[in-house]
Parts: structure tokens; sequence; C-alpha cells
């Protein structure tokens, strides 16, 4: 039987990913998924695991989840802007882009115009290095360029951006450029989210979804892999990641439990109930590889090798 992995995402349906989720089907094996949110989907018929489907939400999506008033914002937590200009590699230049596009999302979260300015500036000028800039002109720069000095435009033009980045490169049908861009978002998604634990010093608040990261990096992960596995100038990076998977594998237990209920005629109702366990010491080990990978990222270690 083919295994098929699906993450469904929302700001609704999260929670059932992470705590715990609900679905439903017919006897048939007839079964639908449905999402507020776009979720781009690799294409099928490039996996060497035809069985799997990879859905990549937005950072913007994910970070808003992560995130609750609880938790402050901290300005020097992003990469630094200008990094942009030490990428001189495609595909390293791709995956800074998705750094940025993370950290772009973070301040929009946090309503910093002045560092989502900034950090839009570094992602245009990684779109155009890597081929995409006319891609994003039409849809975003141009209408930045035409409402400077209006904030609740910009403000919608950010959030849009942040929202829809990911889909309108997947649009475009380049799902290797889509590969390299969401994995550089995933590891500073999992650097934020595990740096404003320490900030908050292991707040409950953050902690579940925090673990709860496993089932999204590992969609990130299997699809960058199928698209990057065999680039040798990536084979350190693909190292260090395989690291981090390992580590929430070791150190982040997933259990499902399901139960099954007849509502009437063939149909049924499914109800999988997600938990993860973990302990302090195994979500610093997590914690502390991830500030590596992703430090290491930002100052083109890996562009070295």
């Amino acid at each position: 039987m083919k295994t098929l992995r699906k993450v469904t995402l929302s700001l609704i349906l999260i929670s059932f990913v992470i705590l715990g989720g609900i679905t439903s089907c017919k006897c048939s094996h007839e079964s639908k998924q449905k999402t507020d949110i776009p979720i781009i989907n690799a294409q099928a018929d490039s996996f060497s695991f035809p069985g799997i489907e990879y859905l990549l939400p937005s950072p913007s999506d994910v970070l808003q989840t992560l995130f609750s008033e609880d938790i402050t914002y901290t300005q020097n937590l992003t990469a630094p802007v200008g990094i942009e200009k030490k990428a001189v590699i495609s595909q390293y230049q791709a995956l800074i882009l998705g750094v940025y596009i993370t950290d772009l999302s973070y301040n929009v979260l946090f309503k910093n115009h002045q560092a989502s300015s900034s950090y839009l500036a570094s992602i245009r000028e990684l779109s155009e290095s890597v081929g995409i800039g006319s891609l994003l002109y039409n849809e975003y720069f141009k209408r930045v360029e035409s409402n400077t000095t209006n904030i609740d435009s910009m403000d919608a033009i950010f959030y849009d951006f942040s929202q829809n980045a990911f889909l309108t490169i997947g649009n475009s049908g380049n799902n290797e450029m889509l590969s390299l861009v969401a994995m550089g978002s995933s590891i500073e998604i999992m650097y934020l989210s595990y740096k404003s634990l320490a900030f908050e010093t292991i707040s409950q608040a953050v902690l579940p979804n925090f673990v709860g990261q496993r089932v999204i990096f590992e969609n990130y992960y299997k699809n960058f892999v199928e698209y990057n596995k065999k680039k040798p100038d990536l084979k350190d990076f693909l190292t260090d990641l395989e690291a981090i998977y390992n580590l929430f594998e070791k150190n982040v237990a997933e259990k499902t439990e399901s139960t099954i209920t007849k509502l009437k005629d063939s149909h049924f109702a499914i109800k999988d109930k997600v938990t993860y366990t973990h302990s302090e010491l195994g979500i610093k080990e997590l914690g502390d590889k991830i500030i590596s990978v992703r430090n290491k990222l930002i100052e083109m270690h890996y562009q070295q090798h």
C-alpha cells in the first residue's frame, strides 16, 4: 500500500496537524482535503516516491500559527539584509531568498514596516539574480513602486507577498527553484521559533507548535531532497538537513491514534489524534543543530565547499 503524506495547514486547521486532526471519507476509498490557504504541490510524477505528496505552506501561515500575542517581537532575530551580495551561486541565492521571505513575513506579522521594506528590496535583488524577477515584478514590485507613500496599501502588498510568494513561484512551473526557496524558508522558520523559545524561557505558548514542526519540516525536507539530492555543491547542506531530520525522529516521538465512527450508509468519520513527546534535553539538541545550520547558511559556509 502506498503511503500518502498530506499536511493541511491553515490558521484554523494547523492545530489538527500538531495536536490532532479530523477527516472524513467514503468506504470506496475516495478522499478529499479542503483548505482555505493555497498550498503548493510539487509535481507527483517527479518523485521517486509517487505515493507521497509534499505540501508546502507559506512561511506567513506557519509563523502566524507559531507566534501568539504572548511572544514579543525581537528585531535582531532575523538575518541581516545585505548577505544577498555574498551569494554568487544561484542555488544559494535561492536559499537566501527563502530566508528573506520568512524574515519579511516575520516583520509583517509584527508590523515593522521599515524592516519589511528593506527585506522586500533584498528579495527583489535576489529574484532578479535567480531569474524570477519578471515573475514577481508585475505581481508585487510594481505595486510597491506605486504605493510607497500609502502605508495601508503597503501593508496589504507586504501581507499578500508573504502569503502568496510560494504560490507565484510554483505557478511558474519551476518546482526545482521552489524547493530551494522553500528549504531556505523552512530553516529560518525553525530558527525563529526556536530562538523565540529561548527568549521566552521555553514558553509553553510556542513549544507545542515548535515540536509539531516535525511533520512540516518533513514535507519541506523530502521535497528538497527529490530535486537536489544529486547536486554535489549541496552535499554538505544536505548532510546537515538530514541531521535535523534525524534529530526530529530521535527527539520528537510521534504517536497517532485513530478512531472510526460509522455515520450512515457508506460514510464514516475518521478522527486522528497526533501527539508528540519530547524532553527538554532533546529539544535543546535539535534547536542547537537548527541554529548551527541556519548560521552556516547565512554566512555562506555551504557556498565555500
